[in-house]
């Protein structure tokens, strides 16, 4: 994802982009408005802070058919 926007800064149009990636462009472009302007390092950690809100989100959830 990062190397993908970088491509886009450095002047890539988005469609070529996409194509490379294997995403649609729109995704490119949500991508670039989310995450555009931050660096390796924050993105990784953004990533790692979605992936254990999710799992805390599906700990939360009770569990239907027993009770």
């Amino acid at each position: 994802m990062i190397g993908a926007l970088k491509q886009l800064e450095a002047g890539r149009k988005a469609e070529d982009v996409a194509r490379e990636v294997g995403v649609p462009k729109h995704t490119i472009y949500a991508w670039k408005t989310k995450y555009g302007g931050i660096g390796v390092s924050e993105a990784q950690e953004a990533k790692q802070l979605r992936d254990e809100n999710g799992r805390i989100v599906g700990l939360s959830k009770p569990i239907r058919g027993h009770g």
